[in-house]
């Protein structure tokens, strides 16, 4: 049982909760076609699962990841992804197979294949790591040497630049640049038949009205380009919604009751 917790933890304390529940669902399902040994498996995934629900109901999805505080030690404060590139990095080839990593992590090869591959905001899909699926085996991962994700953020900002000249190096531009930098990222592209969600129509907002003044039209509207997507990354922060109420002395008192209306209606809707 420990052995199951502190995997479960794992996934828990990594993931956003509505992803978490995707994963531990997987698991769940094919632990009901394994043996009996897997039944407190099954039984600690479905409560967590419950908890998590509960949740994303009272918080919404980008809630501080689950805290599970009776099974072990808090996870290390170091990002699992730093932590798997300073692994490759100081392996003497510069490589390292996915069991290494989940060893090496104690996180085992499951939360690591997830972390690494699997999930819909894994490191191969933000372009962090290599790793050739038809290789043969052992497959290696490898560090992407042209990722660097504040270099990634400031090519956007200097997009939204180009858009707006008033733009400036400030946490919610910072944001706003994230926010177009998972529009386009090729792993969200694949899912989307190759468009950029939306994101040349964003830009062309951001041009005709100014980057404050396209999210406040943004607000006004339905819900924020891409919504279902950002949704299943565990991104809310990146919504246009949560952007306008986390930095509302930037937006008029007008566009942050639109946004927290519309964020209502969003969680309403995803409950």
């Amino acid at each position: 049982m420990e052995r199951v917790a502190a995997n479960i933890k794992t996934i828990v304390t990594t993931y956003a909760p509505l992803q978490a529940v995707d994963i531990l669902e997987e698991w769940v399902r094919r632990s009901e076609e394994a043996i009996h040994q897997e039944r407190s498996f099954r039984e600690f995934a479905i409560m967590t699962i419950s908890n998590l629900k509960s949740l994303v109901t009272e918080q919404g999805n980008h809630a501080i990841p689950l805290v599970i505080d009776d099974v072990g030690d808090e996870p290390n404060e170091e990002n699992r992804e730093d932590a798997v590139r300073r692994l490759i990095e100081e392996s003497p080839e510069q490589r390292l197979t996915i069991p290494d990593i989940g060893e090496k992590l104690g996180i085992g090869y499951p939360a690591a294949a997830n972390l690494i591959l699997h999930s819909k905001s894994s490191m191969l899909h933000k372009g962090m790591i290599r790793f050739d699926r038809k290789a043969p085996k052992p497959r290696y991962v490898t560090i992407d040497p042209g990722f660097t994700e504040d270099g990634n953020i400031d090519f956007y900002l200097t997009e939204l630049r180009s858009c707006d000249p008033k733009v400036q190096d400030i946490p919610v531009m910072r944001r706003i640049a994230e926010a177009l930098m998972v529009y386009t990222q090729k792993g969200v592209w694949a899912k989307n038949g190759g468009k950029r969600l939306r994101a040349n129509h964003l830009l062309k907002a951001f041009r005709n009205h100014g980057v404050l003044g396209a999210i406040k039209r943004v607000v006004q509207g339905p819900i924020t380009p891409g919504f279902n997507i950002l949704i299943e990354l565990g991104r809310w922060d990146l919504t246009f919604e949560q952007i306008v109420i986390d930095f509302s002395d930037v937006f008029d008192d007008e566009a942050v009751q639109l946004a927290a209306v519309a964020r209502l209606k969003l969680l309403k809707d995803k409950a």
